[in-house]
């Protein structure tokens, strides 16, 4: 533990779900931050990156001592940025120890995580824990030898707690709604279930503030990783790629615990994330989501071509007009009109090219948040939701594993087995995946307009096709005004 203390006495992050986003995301910011603080600040901001899924990420930075580069692409040129502030990676599985050691460091301040839905181990059926979670079961046996991040957060404040350390702040940067609630819910429960005078303690000392993050990150190609040798000093096998903008805004959580000065560099404290979580999740991801399921059946393979197709992106445009810019309030001040006018720019981003099955991944997690939380808004208030079926219908169709032209590819989701069961239902898949409650819950299957509205939509797909299907949606839309 001493050596430990000594080697990384800067350190002041431990980041968990070290993948490509917050390499290209989050620590540029922090670097930048820091270079503006200077190296005799008092509290040093370095950071400790944790692989939770596979070794590979740590193997490849590690070959270069953790440094890395991050580059900026537009059609234009390509700027390239050296990332120096990452100090180590571990992977869970391998090391724990060094894993623990990590964030028992005494002068650790922050605990960042991209984990993305799915790690959280969250029901939004139960609005909490997935108590029949594989990894929660498992870390309710062994809470000694957590896999889960709620069981390995757990273990670490309880070490804190017994030695004396301070609490720390557990910062989400994931695209989840309400992800500072999230997690301070599923941390909170797993701490009750295995000492209560923990929980207590966790609910008084750690803050959860929320977060909205927004950059384009496309997974690196084998042929990125040789152009960008290309441009660099030395040769580096963990590139990140990211799109010029970025837009970073943080609960003013923080109580008693040190805030890092990321105003410096541009992100924004703010007393609510909400509004401009909400504006992300229905605006872009929501988009993002609806051209990778029609873009993955119609083969078009990044969001770039997707857009590219004039009735697929006429379709997103009247997403945004007819169905996603009315179902919330704005921030203060946000011109909803300007900023999808700016998403259609990014992406159109030629260079830029984001997968849409990539995308399409992970539909059972991301459903929820950005499709049928402005749909169900849209019911509530009585306003159309036809194009919000649409994709929920495309959705079901992608399922099925392949495209208009028969090309098949692998579905990745925590839900599968359950989701290929309903498809295969021959007489009613519609009806069966529809049914399953972690995703739509108890009301939706129960709405008739919604119900009608996906048979209707994915009747269409099946019978006319993708395109058709959403020219004939936006002609609607045409008449409707």
């Amino acid at each position: 533990m001493s050596d430990l203390t000594k080697d990384f006495d800067r350190v002041g992050v431990v980041h968990l779900g070290l993948g490509a986003f917050f390499r290209a995301f989050g620590l540029p910011q922090l670097q930048r931050m820091q270079a503006q603080l200077g190296a005799d600040h008092a509290i040093g901001w370095d950071v400790i990156g944790i692989s939770l899924r596979s070794a590979g990420v740590r193997d490849l930075l590690a070959q270069n001592g953790f440094r890395y580069h991050a580059v900026e692409m537009d059609a234009a040129r390509r700027l390239v940025e050296e990332i120096t502030i990452l100090k180590a990676v571990y992977f869970l599985e391998d090391e724990r120890r060094e894993v623990l050691n990590a964030l028992l460091l005494p002068h650790l301040n922050m605990v960042t995580l991209t984990i993305t839905e799915k790690g959280y181990c969250y029901s939004p059926a139960l609005s909490g824990l997935d108590w029949e979670h594989p990894q929660i079961r498992q870390d309710l046996i062994t809470p000694e030898t957590p896999s889960s991040v709620p069981g390995l957060l757990v273990q670490a404040l309880r070490h804190r707690r017994a030695l004396g350390l301070n609490a720390f702040t557990c910062l989400s940067c994931d695209n989840l709604s309400e992800n500072g609630r999230v997690l301070q819910t599923v941390v909170l429960e797993f701490a009750q279930k295995i000492d209560p005078d923990l929980a207590q303690w966790i609910k008084e000392n750690v803050r959860f503030p929320a977060t909205m993050v927004d950059r384009i990150v496309p997974a690196v190609t084998a042929q990125d990783v040789e152009d960008i040798a290309a441009l660099t000093c030395w040769p580096d096998p963990a590139p990140v790629l990211h799109e010029p903008f970025w837009q970073w805004v943080i609960e003013e959580d923080f109580a008693d615990l040190p805030r890092p000065p990321l105003e410096l560099v541009g992100v924004e404290f703010t007393s609510s994330v909400r509004s401009f979580e909400e504006m992300k999740l229905r605006l872009l991801n929501a988009t993002h989501s609806s051209i990778a399921y029609l873009g993955v059946l119609t083969g078009h393979e990044t969001v770039f071509d997707a857009m590219q197709n004039t009735a697929l992106a006429a379709f997103i445009k009247r997403l945004w007009e007819h169905e996603l810019r009315p179902s919330f309030t704005p921030p203060p001040g946000q011109d909803l009109k300007a900023y999808t006018q700016a998403l259609e720019r990014r992406y159109r981003n030629s260079a830029i090219a984001h997968a849409t099955l990539q995308i399409a991944m992970d539909g059972s997690q991301k459903l929820p948040q950005r499709v049928l939380a402005p749909l169900r808004a849209n019911l509530a208030a009585n306003r159309r939701i036809d194009g919000l079926c649409l994709v929920v219908a495309a959705w079901i169709l992608f399922l099925n594993g392949q495209s208009e032209a028969g090309v098949h590819y692998v579905i990745n989701d925590p839900l599968q087995p359950r989701l290929s069961s309903a498809c295969a239902q021959k007489q009613d898949p519609v009806g069966a995946v529809l049914s399953i409650a972690e995703i739509f819950g108890s009301d939706l299957k129960q709405d008739a307009r919604f119900e009608q509205g996906v048979r209707q939509a994915y009747a269409r797909l099946r019978i006319s096709g993708v395109l058709a299907s959403v020219e004939l949606a936006c002609q609607h839309a045409g008449k409707a005004n």
